[in-house]
């Protein structure tokens, strides 16, 4: 799901539109099978949609977090990765 989410935008809303052109062709032609044809591929890009909304809002939490931490804490650099490499050296 995680592949799923990065479609682009405009890719997402170009399935949004062809799943309302495909449900309003089904309900023209009294086709039960497209209006839901339709209705799949447009609920499909409203979840894709939301599931990118919620990954870019967790990343944007989990940088505002670590900048906290690297504040309190006073750390303004790598200085955890520096000290592996050391050891590694050693």
């Amino acid at each position: 799901m995680n592949n799923l989410s990065s479609i682009p935008v405009p890719t997402t809303l170009l399935a949004l539109l062809l799943g309302a052109i495909i449900s309003i062709v089904g309900i023209g032609h009294g086709q039960l099978i497209l209006l839901h044809i339709g209705v799949a591929i447009a609920g499909l890009a409203v979840v894709l949609a939301v599931a990118r909304e919620i990954r870019e809002t967790r990343r944007q939490h989990l940088e505002e977090v670590i900048e906290y931490m690297d504040e309190e804490m006073g750390d303004t650099g790598n200085k955890q990765g520096e000290r592996t490499q050391e050891r590694r050296n050693d």
